[in-house]
């Protein structure tokens, strides 16, 4: 949802924003390379679903009790099916593709992917993934290094090392309390203050110059 926050309300031109994000696109693109098992992808996979099971069981009376108006898809035998689930997508297809009104996977997907924000943007924009990461396969990469080519606002940053939004720094054992997105993103956000006052003073002094003519 940030990103369609960043087209809607913050991603105007004349909005002083500057957004830095990690990029996975919700697609069955991306699900499918979730379930293959080079780089323990699958495993991966496997743990995120498990643990994307007990938060929704956990809440499942606020989410689901009598009191909520649920999706008349939503039936109670989807729910059950959250105890077998072992991937990401078949937690989307039984239960949340339902809870939010989609009639299949595919619409899920497509409505709820960045894909659809991506080239509304125009606040200075940095995307962020390590080649390393096991989630993200090499292939989706191609989408945000497609936009930087295409778009000056935005930068896609592709370090060799970082894994699944780690960047820790120092040793394995005691990493560093601030990673290096931390740092990235700080520093980022001073260039683009920056870029801004500068900014500020051309438009200032080309001003002056014109009422000098």
């Amino acid at each position: 949802k940030c990103f369609e926050h960043v087209v809607q309300g913050g991603g105007t031109r004349t909005s002083f924003q500057a957004w830095s994000l990690t990029l996975v696109c919700r697609s069955f693109r991306a699900q499918e390379t979730f379930m293959q098992w080079d780089q323990c992808r699958r495993f991966y996979n496997f743990l995120m679903a498990d643990n994307m099971k007990k938060i929704i069981l956990s809440h499942r009376q606020a989410l689901f009790g009598d009191h909520v108006k649920k999706p008349q898809s939503l039936e109670d035998t989807d729910l059950s099916r959250l105890y077998t689930a072992t991937s990401l997508m078949q937690i989307d297809d039984n239960v949340m593709r339902k809870f939010h009104g989609y009639n299949s996977l595919k619409e899920y997907y497509e409505e709820e992917s960045c894909m659809r924000y991506l080239h509304r943007i125009y606040v200075p924009l940095m995307l962020v993934n390590a080649a390393d990461d096991p989630l993200v396969h090499e292939s989706l990469l191609t989408i945000p290094k497609s936009l930087s080519e295409k778009r000056e606002n935005v930068m896609f940053v592709l370090p060799l090392h970082g894994g699944h939004l780690g960047f820790f720094e120092g040793s394995v054992l005691f990493p560093e309390p601030l990673t290096w997105m931390d740092k990235l993103v700080v520093e980022y956000a001073n260039a683009i203050c920056q870029w801004e006052r500068n900014k500020s003073q051309c438009s200032d002094t080309e001003q002056v110059e014109a009422e000098l003519e």
